[in-house]
């Protein structure tokens, strides 16, 4: 069967694989059954969440180290095996540090090293639609974790927190490795209008990409890296101020019950699946640039909308979090989609950890904006981040025409003669 076809059946599995290896939903699911059974404080083991995120800019260096020498496949397989071994070992942890350590430190590094090599996949089975197929996959596997939740919370009710962390962790270790096995790895220079012989036809370009293999060391010194980044950093503080403090800015601020304050997050996480595959259409036809506008506008929409009320309508709160869901979702494509483009897939995953260090201050800064001021002024620094971004999404049009100028320089030598860059 051609590769075409097998493609379609390797994003599934990569969403497969996803949806059971997130330590994140399934630590919010257990977090009170562990107090109940083991009796550590809720507010002591949702270190492991924070952990996590800590964890991140580092397991991304070593997924892209790794997927770049080793592959995608072997990756993959290593990164569930990481994942599941240390899942399993947390259940057996003495003390509540014990258990952050090995969930929010060893569990999350083989999420991130499957992470890197299953964006880096996706991307390359699907030159031609990258941004829709980015956020078929993103939106799918956080659309999947909706499922995983109840999952979850049933295995700890019919036995207890230490045997469904059992369950989950031996259940990766089959389940991750054998999907690899059964995974479609795109050659190098895969496009669908070549057949299945990629290698030995003329070179095909995908939209909106510019031929080029830059190493990280070369990124660096672009402008586009610079000018991508800042978008990135900007353009997130808003979306990130909801994710990590959304409920109880409705509880404070609006006087919500948590119950009603909690389905934030529910709204939040919805639009976040449909503005990653929103964002990856766009991302397509009109190129990453407009990706990355597209997000600026509707955050500042979103932000005005929130200042000007003073942050005293439900309604308009709940609509900003759909909003900023939107937005969420659209930078979680835009990324790895802007790299793979822009930069090549030689160096796809050092090159992804590293503009994804630009993801470390919004969320250093939102959780601080958030707690430390009042909702108004908070989103009022939302709003003046968020419009910033708009100028910077338009430079990173003129940084990716100008790299394309350029691009020939970083191009392999073509068989077929000639090295021309197109421009997003």
């Amino acid at each position: 069967m051609k590769i075409e076809k097998l493609r379609w059946v390797t994003l599934a599995l990569q969403v497969l694989i996803a949806v059971a290896t997130d330590v994140q939903y399934e630590l919010s699911v257990l977090m009170v059954p562990l107090e109940k059974e083991r009796g550590w404080a809720i507010p002591v083991v949702a270190l492991a969440f924070t952990l996590t995120f800590w964890v991140g800019p580092f397991g991304n260096f070593i997924g892209g180290y790794m997927r770049d020498k080793l592959g995608e496949r072997k990756s993959i397989l290593l990164g569930g095996l990481v994942y599941g071994l240390f899942l399993t070992a947390s259940a057996f942890a003495p003390n509540a540090y014990v258990f952050i350590l090995l969930w929010g430190m060893g569990a999350a590094l083989g999420v991130y090293i499957i992470y890197v090599s299953s964006v880096s996949n996706v991307g390359a089975l699907f030159p031609e639609r990258r941004g829709l197929a980015l956020g078929i996959y993103l939106g799918a596997a956080t659309a999947g974790l909706a499922v995983l939740a109840p999952i979850v919370e049933a295995l700890a009710s019919a036995t207890n927190a230490r045997a469904a962390i059992i369950i989950l962790g031996v259940s990766s270790i089959v389940v991750v490795p054998v999907a690899a096995l059964f995974l479609v790895i795109a050659p190098v220079g895969f496009h669908p209008s070549r057949g299945r012989d990629a290698d030995e036809s003329e070179p095909v370009r995908a939209p909106h990409t510019l031929g080029a293999q830059i190493s990280p060391l070369t990124m660096i010194r672009t402008p586009l890296f610079w000018v991508f980044a800042g978008s990135i950093i900007v353009t997130s503080v808003a979306s990130l101020v909801f994710q990590s403090t959304g409920p109880v800015i409705g509880e404070v601020a609006l006087g919500l019950d948590s119950a009603t304050a909690a389905l934030v997050i529910s709204v939040f996480s919805l639009t976040s699946t449909v503005g990653a595959v929103f964002n990856g259409v766009i991302a397509d036809k009109l190129g990453g640039w407009a990706g990355l506008f597209f997000v600026a506008v509707v955050a500042t929409v979103a932000c005005v909308a929130l200042v000007v009320s003073r942050v005293d309508s439900a309604w308009i709160f709940f609509a900003a979090s759909a909003l900023l869901g939107l937005t969420y979702g659209a930078v979680t494509v835009m990324i790895p989609q802007i790299v793979m483009n822009s930069f090549g897939e030689k160096y796809f995953g050092r090159n992804l950890a590293t503009i994804s260090l630009s993801t470390l201050p919004p969320a250093l800064i939102a959780p601080q904006i958030a707690v430390n001021l009042d909702a108004p002024m908070a989103f009022t620094i939302c709003l003046v981040l968020s419009a910033l971004g708009v100028p910077l999404a338009l430079g990173v049009r003129q940084a990716t025409r100008r790299l394309a100028g350029s691009a020939a320089k970083y191009q392999p030598v073509d068989p077929g003669g000639g090295t021309t860059a197109s421009t997003a």
